[in-house]
């Protein structure tokens, strides 16, 4: 996992806030934040600490965060900003109930981002450089090995008008070695390196109440081929309260080289990069103190990569498959001290490859429930209940190992003292629901934490 945080200064004198949190399993979540601009130059810092004894046996972890962004004004035409990210994990996995493991992991990620932009009065054009480093230990029964993967880019954006022109290069690169007492032996099992030249094209049109944004993108990848997905877009504001939106597109997608060369076991080096077209239109209404939206959508894939949980959850594609649903959406504002927001989608995927049988694809509940209830009895207090359900659901390729359907209740107080200080506690599976999302992993029950937010210098 790669935690890129974008976030970026926004007021005007210096602003500091910390807080920590404890709570469940021993976790502790200490953080700050200051940030500060002006008219010429924006900076904001940010840590955190997580750490836990875990759950389960052997699933403890310890985890910090790092954060800068900054921007300054070269010229009153001008400017250049830059991001940066360092994140550092070290924890134990301990496998499933049947196969216990018992192993450690370290990982080490870095990310930087420089953007320069200059603005004319019809044409803005944009520079961006980045890198990210990724290191990862693994030392288990099953794998000692060092990872490392690293992203080098550049993207180029000109603006004129309706109208956007951008390329972008990315070079990628892999490497894996076996360890011995935790020290890379050279014994290498992966090193592989590729890159992908990409240009686009896009307009951004309107056409009285029509807004339509046609677009067409070329990516060449140099472990695979070259191909072309254009898409277009479309919304079409009916009144001030309907608005209707349509979207579609050829959708495609390379491995990634986690996906290809895991050493978890799961990688599969044959894998072919997913192709397919995807659909939506939906419909929104929003009137006073109600929102309401629809969205049906439709995927057509071919080479489509899932896991099969059969196999050592080893990734391995699907020749053809279909995806449609519909989500629908109801938020109501009842009145100034309680709201609430519901959430439901509807999915059928199926693998639909010749001698398939119409096979439900793996990990895809027909049944996904979300609602949300703030109640706000005084001024300073807010209370919060999140109930969440999801359907029954197939591991395998051959649904035969099945997941049960689950629900889960959260709940959050948070009390504010005044501008500066507050409190909050937040629950989480309060019911204690007994669920797991993969088969043979058990999610953690009940858990409780609680902290305190202080903010100064404002």
């Amino acid at each position: 996992v790669i935690n890129i945080i974008t976030k970026t200064a926004k007021v005007e004198s210096p602003d500091a806030n910390v807080g920590f949190s404890y709570g469940s399993d021993k976790t502790l979540n200490p953080y700050g934040t200051i940030q500060y601009y002006n008219d010429k130059a924006a900076v904001l810092l940010a840590a955190s600490e997580y750490q836990t004894d875990g759950y389960r046996k052997n699933s403890d972890y310890k985890g910090t965060n790092l954060l800068f962004n900054g921007s300054i004004d070269i010229t009153n035409k001008s400017s250049l900003s830059l991001s940066a990210n360092s994140y550092d994990a070290d924890f134990g996995y301990p496998g499933s109930k049947i196969w216990l493991d018992l192993g450690r992991r370290k990982d080490h990620n870095e990310y930087i981002k420089a953007d320069y932009n200059l603005n004319f009065d019809e044409i803005k054009f944009k520079l961006s450089v980045y890198h990210s480093d990724n290191s990862t230990y693994n030392d288990s029964q099953f794998d000692h090995s060092k990872t490392f993967n690293k992203t080098e880019g550049i993207q180029g954006d000109l603006l004129w008008k309706s109208f956007l022109f951008g390329t972008e290069f990315v070079n990628e690169s892999h490497n894996t070695q076996n360890t011995v007492d935790g020290i890379a032996s050279g014994n290498l099992i992966v090193d592989k390196t590729r890159n992908t030249t990409a240009v686009y094209a896009q307009w951004d049109g309107i056409l009285g109440k029509f807004r339509i944004i046609p677009s067409i993108r070329y990516d060449y990848n140099s472990m695979y081929y070259g191909i072309f997905t254009p898409s277009i877009s479309a919304v079409y504001n009916l009144s001030n309260h309907f608005k209707f939106s349509a979207n579609s597109g050829k959708v495609w997608r390379a491995p990634s080289f986690n996906e290809l060369y895991n050493q978890w076991g799961s990688g599969n080096p044959n894998l072919k990069a997913e192709e397919g077209f995807s659909g939506d239109i939906g419909i929104e209404f929003t009137y006073n103190k109600i929102n309401t939206f629809a969205t049906g959508y439709y995927i057509d894939s071919d080479n489509l990569i899932v896991a099969d949980g059969s196999n050592n959850n080893i990734l391995k594609n699907i020749d053809k498959a279909k995806q449609y649903g519909v989500e629908i959406g109801v938020g109501y504002v009842i009145s100034k001290w309680l709201n609430i927001n519901l959430n439901y989608t509807y999915l059928n995927a199926e693998n639909t490859s010749k001698g398939s049988n119409g096979k439900i694809l793996v990990y895809s509940p027909e049944n996904t429930i979300n609602s949300i209830v703030n109640i706000k009895p005084l001024d300073n207090l807010l209370l919060s209940a999140v109930v969440s359900y999801k359907d029954k659901y197939f591991e395998n390729e051959r649904n035969t190992i099945e997941n049960n359907g689950f629900a889960t209740l959260d709940l959050t107080a948070n009390y504010k003292v005044n501008n500066m200080l507050s409190f909050w506690i937040k629950g989480f599976n309060i019911a204690n629901a007994d669920y797991q999302i993969v088969d043979g992993y058990p999610m953690p029950g009940t858990t409780v934490y609680a902290g305190i937010d202080f903010k100064f210098w404002k």
